[in-house]
């Protein structure tokens, strides 16, 4: 991880700028520039050297006049570098370096063809100084806040902003920001059907919304959606309700064709059952003999693109970790990985001491793929201890985000203090694309295809933040192969009648994908597990009894008045929010809500994020 942060105007002094700078030096420890250009602009970047370890590879790169800063890793990107050494001369081996010559060719539609996790800021005269953008999902942070007189300033995480404006804001995913207005250049939730039966529209077609004007994003931004800070707009008509852009403000991601379907043949409640819940039966068809005769084109397809993936993620000039917890998707990470490198891979893993859940599964994925496998384990004395510390590097009073950090943190703390490894590869974002254990209660294909997309649309809020912080506060990057924007927008072109849980397991694409060699079977099976519940049922139970210690009902009574805006309604969850307003006072716009099932979905009704309160829990807790 690196940490960047940029600024056009007179607000801020050179000591305040290097002084909130400074409070994210644990994501680029290795050296720190801050740049002047034409008087009022200030670029910074902190570095952890991942690709090109040199001294040649620290930014900003400078070309023609302007300059760029990045926090990513580009990928692929020693073939395009390859073909732009015939114009240009590199001074690096980082791939970040190809930025500018890639930005003084196509513009701003470069964004649009990066296959890449980024945040950058790019001094341009000719776009009014300074243009931002941010990849597709929000794997690497950034934010953004704006001054009375107009003048805007990015960095990398909120902390380097809190106290220096009034509105901290998360740039949102998928945009750039230049000559005073976002706009979109690539959203991922919306995706032509790969699949479907020819001349056929339902009325819950999750494929079909409105109409835009404008052209797809990827060409040419005329025409398309933005949003704009002067103009006598504010600041919250930028991203509406503050925390993320809401679905129909920010539509200009292409029309989807007309004529597309989710209708396979059968209803609803023949897929899944009245109550949403996916059949019990473990002994019927898994699919391979259904109505589908696609099925295993699919999922060969979902193999394929996955580990392509995984394979680009491991182009690292650093030490290369991975984070084990013996679920399908971290498992498939290591498994995949250890194939690709021939070699044995260092993974780690935690539990409580009393009760862990996922330990003996990660020994058995450790010793099935050879890997040189490390378990941390954690007492309710270390939960307790990095509960403040957790909230302040998250920025966030989310329930499940700061439950699944803690575990998440420590064993991170554990390789950066015990280890030389400075890149972790991770398992997020695979139940956002195949399912969680409440999406079995979807009551139908286009309700499933929603959740998915919505979840998409706001992970970098929750999973990502979480990975993001947890990594890179202890000086290492993160990757993520489900994040893949091939594979993503992959699987949400897959009819989600054949994602839903219709086969008695969740997640059933995934795993028919990945039959073989790759996994033990009882692993390649293993029922969804949340991290937060499979470190261990007490980790959370340790919590909220500590909360439980420090509020009574009347505070819980009290808090509703105090806090309007996503307000506590358990002695836990005030404890978080009281913590977060000690590092990010009023700032809670900055996440949307709660993480939280579709209560609108009968069995999903729940006042707690864990699906351990879900009907459908059973083995998971095994």
């Amino acid at each position: 991880m690196c940490s960047i942060m940029g600024y056009k105007g007179s607000c801020i002094s050179d000591e305040r700028f290097k002084e909130c700078f400074d409070r994210t030096i644990s994501r680029g420890p290795d050296m720190q520039r801050i740049s002047h250009y034409d008087g009022d602009v200030t670029i910074g970047f902190e570095r952890l050297a991942i690709m090109g370890l040199h001294e040649e590879g620290m930014q900003p790169f400078e070309l023609n006049g302007k300059a760029v800063v990045c926090n990513g890793e580009i990928y692929g990107f020693r073939p395009i570098k390859k073909e732009l050494e015939k114009d240009y001369s590199f001074m690096s081996d980082s791939d970040c370096e190809i930025l500018l010559p890639l930005y003084e060719k196509h513009g701003l539609n470069m964004f649009r063809e990066l296959d890449a996790e980024f945040a950058c800021i790019i001094y341009d005269p000719a776009h009014e100084g300074l243009i931002a953008a941010r990849d597709p999902i929000g794997i690497r942070p950034l934010f953004y806040g704006i001054f009375d007189d107009g003048s805007i300033v990015f960095a990398s995480e909120a902390k380097n902003l809190t106290g220096l404006v009034e509105n901290v804001m998360p740039f949102p995913p998928g945009h750039y920001w230049a000559d005073g207005k976002f706009t979109c250049y690539r959203d991922m939730t919306k995706v032509e059907r790969e699949y479907h039966e020819a001349g056929k529209k339902g009325k819950n077609d999750p494929y079909k919304h409105a109409e835009t004007e404008g052209e797809a994003a990827g060409g040419s931004d005329e025409g398309a959606e933005v949003m704009t800070v002067n103009g006598g707009k504010t600041v919250e008509s930028l991203i509406e309700n503050a925390g993320t852009y809401a679905e129909g403000q920010i539509e200009n991601a292409g029309k989807i064709a007309e004529g597309l379907t989710v209708n396979t043949g059968k209803t609803a409640e023949s897929l899944t059952g009245k109550s949403g819940k996916a059949a019990e039966n473990s002994g019927q068809d898994t699919g391979k003999n259904r109505e589908y005769p696609e099925l295993d084109e699919i999922c060969r397809n979902i193999r394929e693109k996955l580990t392509a993936g995984i394979e680009k993620r491991l182009d690292a000039d650093a030490p290369l970790g991975f984070l084990l917890s013996g679920g399908l998707d971290s498992s498939l990470v290591c498994a995949v990985s250890a194939k690709i490198l021939k070699k044995p891979i260092r993974t780690f893993a935690i539990g409580m001491s009393t009760d862990a859940i996922d330990l003996k599964y990660a020994k058995e994925v450790a010793d099935y793929i050879g890997s040189e496998h490390t378990k941390v384990i954690i007492t309710a004395e270390d939960v307790i201890k990095a509960l403040p510390e957790v909230i302040a590097m998250l920025g966030t009073y989310d329930i499940t985000t700061i439950r699944a950090s803690i575990g998440m943190y420590i064993v991170c703390k554990y390789i950066h203090e015990n280890t030389d490894i400075r890149v972790l590869m991770t398992g997020e974002i695979s139940d956002e694309l195949f399912g969680y254990k409440y999406t079995d209660f979807a009551p139908d294909a286009g309700s499933f295809q929603e959740e998915a997309a919505k979840r998409i649309r706001e992970l970098y809020m929750y999973d990502v933040l979480r990975a993001d912080r947890c990594i890179s506060v202890n000086s290492m990057e993160a990757r993520v192969p489900f994040g893949d924007l091939d594979f993503v927008e992959y699987v949400m072109r897959i009819d989600p009648a054949l994602k839903m849980n219709v086969y008695g397991k969740g997640k059933f694409l995934l795993r028919h994908a990945f039959e073989g060699d790759y996994l033990p079977g009882d692993i390649l099976m293993r029922e969804k597990a949340a991290f937060s519940d499979a470190v261990g049922h007490s980790m959370v139970d340790y919590l909220k009894a500590y909360a439980e210690e420090r509020y009574s009902d009347k505070d819980v009574e009290r808090a509703c008045e105090k806090y309007s805006f996503a307000t506590p309604f358990t002695k836990e969850s005030l404890l978080y929010r009281e913590i977060f307003e000690q590092y990010y006072p009023g700032q809670a716009h900055m996440v949307k809500d709660f993480w939280m099932p579709n209560k609108e979905w009968e069995g999903c009704d729940v006042n707690d994020p864990s699906a351990r309160v879900l009907a459908n829990y059973g083995a998971s807790g095994v």
